[in-house]
C-alpha cells in the first residue's frame, strides 16, 4: 500500500491552474488534466486510477473494476492495483487503509459532507463490506482549510456549532462516569443488537451490549424509552432504544436474549431499567400507528394513546425477567420540562440512558 496527498506542483497545466490540477470541472484544458492524471497514475504504479464526480453528498461506492465513473463522495475497494482519488481545494481529503483485509477508501469531507458524516459512513461501509475492524483502521486527513481561515456566515454554522457542543457534552458525561470509553449508536429504529468489544466501535443499531469494564454504553432519546440492562453475575450490561417501532420489533426482548446467548445471562436474574419517556397521557397517535400494539392502546374521547411502557414491561415478563428486577421511571418526558421531548418541542436535543461496568 502507498498513499500520498498531491500539491500543485510537477504537472503540466498553465495559469491559473499551474500545474498539477486534477479537476476536469474547473475549466482547465482537458488534455492537461488528463496528462496530470497520467503523471499521478504512473507515480503510484497503479493499473487503474478512479476519480469521483463529487457532489457534496454522503454516497459511498464500492469500486470493483477500476473502470467505474461514480457520482459519490466516497469510494472503497479491495482490488489490488486500483488507486482511488479524492479531489479537493479546501475540503478535507480522507484516506483509509485496512491492513488486515487489504482494503482502502477515500472520502471528500467539506462542510456539507462533515454534516452528513461522510467520514464515519465510509469507515462503517468498509466494516460492513470488507469486515474491517474500526479499531484497526488507519485514517489520514490531508491538507485542507483550517479554522484560522475558514470564515463563514452564521447560516453555515447550523449543525456544526452543535457538533462542538455535543462533543463537549459527551466528554462531560464520560468524565462523570469515570469511563475509559463512551459508545453511542447511530440509531435507526431497527432491531439490531451489537456487541461492543473495544469501545471504539461506531455501530448502526438500536441496542448494544458489552462485558468490558470501563466501556460505557449510551442510548439517546427524546420520548422513546431508553432501556438499560445489568447482569451482575456475569458482569455484562446492555442498552436498547425502544420507540414505537422498536417496541413492535421487540428490541427490548431481543437485547435481553442476546445477552443470555452471548454472556450466559440468566433472564430471571437480569436487572432492567426503563428510563424517562413519553407516556400514554401524551402519546397520541393515529389509528394506523396502533396496529400490533392494541394491548398497549388507550382510547379517550375518540383519540388513540399508546402505553409503550406497559408493552415493554409485558414483553420482559413474557421471557422470564422478574417483575421485581424491572424498574420503570414513570416520568413522562412530554410533561416534564427537565427532559428533551420531540413530541412537545419538535426541534430539540437528546438525553441519554447510560450504563458502565
Amino acid at each position: 500500500m502507498q498513499y500520498l496527498f498531491t500539491n500543485r506542483f510537477e504537472g503540466v497545466s498553465t495559469a491559473p491552474f499551474e500545474s498539477l490540477n486534477l479537476g476536469l470541472h474547473v475549466n482547465d484544458t482537458a488534455l492537461h488534466v488528463n496528462q496530470n492524471r497520467a503523471i499521478l497514475k504512473a507515480k503510484l504504479g497503479a493499473s487503474k486510477l478512479v476519480f469521483m464526480d463529487q457532489v457534496h453528498g454522503d454516497g459511498v461506492v464500492q469500486i470493483e473494476s477500476g473502470d467505474e465513473l461514480p457520482t459519490c463522495d466516497a469510494m472503497m475497494t479491495n482490488v489490488s492495483g486500483i488507486a482511488l482519488a479524492v479531489m479537493v481545494a479546501d475540503c478535507i481529503p480522507i484516506l483509509y487503509y485496512d491492513e488486515v483485509h487489504q482494503a482502502i477508501g477515500v472520502a471528500h469531507a467539506g462542510r456539507v459532507g462533515t454534516l452528513l458524516q461522510i467520514g464515519q459512513k465510509t469507515a462503517q461501509r468498509m466494516a460492513e463490506t470488507f469486515g474491517s475492524e474500526l479499531k484497526e483502521l488507519k485514517v489520514w486527513m490531508g491538507p485542507s482549510i483550517r479554522s484560522c481561515c475558514y470564515e463563514v456566515g452564521v447560516e453555515a454554522t447550523h449543525g456544526l456549532e452543535s457538533a462542538l457542543h455535543v462533543n463537549q457534552n459527551r466528554a462531560i458525561l464520560k468524565a462523570k462516569l469515570g469511563a475509559s470509553k463512551l459508545v453511542f449508536m447511530d440509531q435507526v429504529h431497527g432491531d439490531s443488537v451489537v456487541q461492543i468489544q473495544s469501545g471504539d466501535e461506531l455501530p448502526t443499531c438500536d441496542a448494544m451490549m458489552t462485558n468490558v469494564s470501563g466501556v460505557a454504553l449510551a442510548v439517546m432519546v427524546a420520548d422513546c424509552i431508553p432501556i438499560l440492562y445489568y447482569d451482575e453475575r456475569h458482569q455484562a450490561i446492555g442498552v436498547a432504544h425502544a420507540g414505537r417501532v422498536g417496541t413492535l420489533l421487540q428490541i427490548g426482548q431481543k437485547t435481553a436474549r442476546c445477552m443470555a446467548e452471548t454472556f450466559g445471562s440468566e433472564l430471571k436474574e437480569l436487572k432492567v431499567w426503563m428510563g424517562p419517556s413519553i407516556r400514554s397521557c401524551c402519546y397520541e397517535v393515529g389509528v394506523e400507528a396502533t396496529h400490533g400494539l392494541e394491548s398497549a392502546l388507550h382510547v379517550k374521547n375518540g383519540k388513540y394513546f399508546l402505553d409503550l411502557q406497559r408493552a415493554n414491561l409485558q414483553a420482559f415478563l413474557d421471557i422470564g425477567i422478574q417483575r421485581e428486577n424491572i424498574q420503570d421511571s414513570e416520568v413522562c418526558t412530554c410533561c416534564d420540562q427537565a427532559y428533551f421531548s420531540y413530541r412537545r418541542d419538535k426541534i430539540t436535543g437528546r438525553f441519554a440512558g447510560v450504563i458502565v461496568l
